[in-house]
């Protein structure tokens, strides 16, 4: 009876410890918030984020929650409501350990370990800058989307800023400094092309398995969709030899099958690009978008294929005879607003590098009022559209006409207020450095 007794209370003990759960302490600084609050949460992946969030406390400065936490990475936020029963959602202004929350936000995360709260770095890129007497640091880059306000740094010290995001390599980026975008000069990696004539910083896989050391033995049906959505999962884990493998059998399989303009070729092509761009192999990502260019169909992927390289020949290959003609015919064929406005960007981003100011200040004039006007609805559309306000702001500025500058500026904000908006902030930089002068009668 004994030994069964033991046993029972031995199993008893393993359970409990299998089981155990650390005590973790989240702060929140009481000046962080704007107003007095009615109340403020504790909100987060072990509580069921707003339906179950945790009452803080005030305790001192501070707003103070307890949560007990298993091993594990755990994701949070704060969440405080005000005296008109708005709530708000709050980082915490103490942690530079960010995750994408899938809505163009971000998480905080806490990573315990045998009860206690850990900072484990391992599978996290460290972004850091220093600017003593910046208001706010951000970085993004296409792990985002380009979305400036995500990821805001926090201070680590009176001089540096820092971020600590769950993402993997290749990627390109930019901090963002009061508004300022600009790239990493700390660290100076590698420069990659953005598409429209400028540069990103870059940071490189570690390790590139090469496509042709790849064998894909199973074999590919024809027309099976599944395998572009294979061709994305290696992509997004970062595994470039199989992605691209995998996106050649797809093409070639589908190709023989129902011939070389069928959906999944083009899809495959696309997605090969893609991956090539990604990894900054420009030339591989052209070869694909030159097979789609020249497979004389029109679709949404290969206008998109022409777009990318009439892009590549004029600000990478420097050719502005191949490039302007491949814009031209992107311009021809765009089908809808938004078509036609990538396309007139990349085309007076040409123009402009070539120093012919004044003829595109009239395709401007000329094209302008014939755009409609952003519904309110589509901010892909309205965000290419201050693009073209920016080009125009930038030509007035460049002929010193100062009134038309400033309302090419305001007409930016006035289209794109949202504060995660690039050229909004740039706007708003110009218009708080040349406020508006009333004129005094005589």
């Amino acid at each position: 009876m004994r030994c069964i007794r033991c046993l029972v209370v031995g199993s008893l003990f393993v359970a409990l410890a299998a089981t155990a759960r650390g005590q973790i302490v989240f702060e929140l600084p009481a000046d962080c918030l704007t107003t007095p609050p009615v109340a403020v949460l504790l909100a987060g992946s072990f509580n069921d984020w707003s339906r179950g969030a945790t009452t803080m406390s005030l305790v001192g400065a501070a707003w103070r929650a307890v949560a007990w936490l298993p091993d594990g990475r755990h994701y949070y936020r704060f969440l405080w409501t005000d005296a008109r029963g708005k709530k708000h959602w709050l980082n915490d202004p103490a942690s530079p350990f960010l995750a994408d929350n899938g809505q163009h936000g971000a998480n905080n995360f806490v990573d315990v370990r045998g009860g206690m709260r850990v900072q484990d770095t391992g599978g996290l890129e460290r972004f850091e800058w220093r600017a003593p007497n910046a208001k706010w640091v951000a970085v993004a880059g296409d792990f985002n989307g380009w979305y400036l306000g995500q990821f805001r740094l926090v201070k680590e010290t009176p001089d540096t800023w820092v971020a600590w995001l769950p993402i993997k390599r290749p990627f390109s980026y930019k901090f963002i400094i009061d508004g300022w975008w600009t790239l990493d000069l700390e660290n100076q990696p590698p420069r990659a092309p953005n598409g429209l004539g400028g540069l990103n910083s870059f940071r490189p896989a570690a390790e590139v398995t090469s496509p042709s050391a790849v064998r894909i033995s199973r074999p590919i049906r024809a027309g099976d969709g599944r395998e572009i959505d294979l061709v994305t999962s290696y992509a997004a884990a970062a595994d470039y030899g199989k992605a691209v493998a995998l996106a050649r059998k797809v093409a070639d399989v589908n190709a023989t099958a129902t011939g070389s303009t069928s959906p999944l070729v083009l899809k495959a092509l696309e997605l090969e690009a893609a991956i090539h761009k990604r990894w900054n192999r420009l030339d591989d990502a052209a070869a694909c978008w030159k097979r789609l260019a020249d497979s004389n169909v029109d679709t949404s992927i290969t206008r998109r294929a022409i777009n990318e390289l009439a892009a590549y020949y004029l600000f990478v290959k420097q050719d502005h005879e191949a490039g302007m003609r491949l814009n031209e015919l992107a311009i021809a064929r765009a089908p809808n607003r938004l078509d036609i406005v990538r396309a007139l960007i990349t085309h007076l981003k040409e123009e402009l590098r070539n120093g012919r100011w004044d003829e595109s200040l009239a395709i401007l004039e000329q094209t302008m009022p014939r755009l409609p006007p952003p519904d309110g609805k589509n901010k892909e559309y309205a965000a290419e559209l201050t693009e073209l306000w920016l080009i125009k702001a930038t030509i007035h500025n460049h002929k010193q006409q100062e009134k038309e500058a400033r309302a090419a500026y305001e007409k930016i904000i006035e289209i794109a207020p949202w504060s995660d908006s690039m050229n909004a902030q740039r706007a708003r930089r110009y218009l708080d450095r040349h406020p508006k002068v009333n004129s005094v009668p005589e």
